[in-house]
């Protein structure tokens, strides 16, 4: 399987019920934020990418987590796998920033933020 195709599968998982789903729902704070764009149409199945992948990686550890009481430890396969979730969503979420910044420009700003309405957030200084 060459690349392309296993990227292709991965953003098949991203459907517009994800998209209204999982889309941003903090709001601006004006006081410590201001606006300077949108992400593009073409980002935002990436950025739901990454909320599926933390979803995912979440019920894993909770998964693991409950075999406590019957076994006195959690179960390492499901801790596995929720890392490899993990490492996925790390991979991603670094991809999504690194457009994002370099489609509007925003190197210059340490704080980038996504809010309500796929808007852009810088944070004031």
């Amino acid at each position: 399987m060459q690349v392309q195709e296993w990227l292709k599968g991965k953003f098949r998982e991203v459907t517009p019920a994800a998209l209204k789903e999982l889309a941003p729902e903090e709001e601006v704070d004006p006081s410590t934020e201001r606006v300077v764009g949108e992400v593009p149409e073409g980002l935002r199945p990436l950025y739901i990418l990454c909320k599926l992948y933390q979803q995912r990686a979440a019920r894993l550890i909770d998964k693991a987590f409950q075999s406590i009481p019957f076994y006195g430890c959690p179960n390492v396969n499901l801790l596995r796998k929720a890392d490899n979730e993990v490492t996925k969503l790390e991979c991603f979420d670094s991809v999504f920033w690194v457009a994002l910044r370099d489609v509007l420009s925003l190197w210059e700003y340490d704080g980038v933020g996504v809010r309500k309405g796929w808007k852009v957030v810088i944070l004031l200084p």
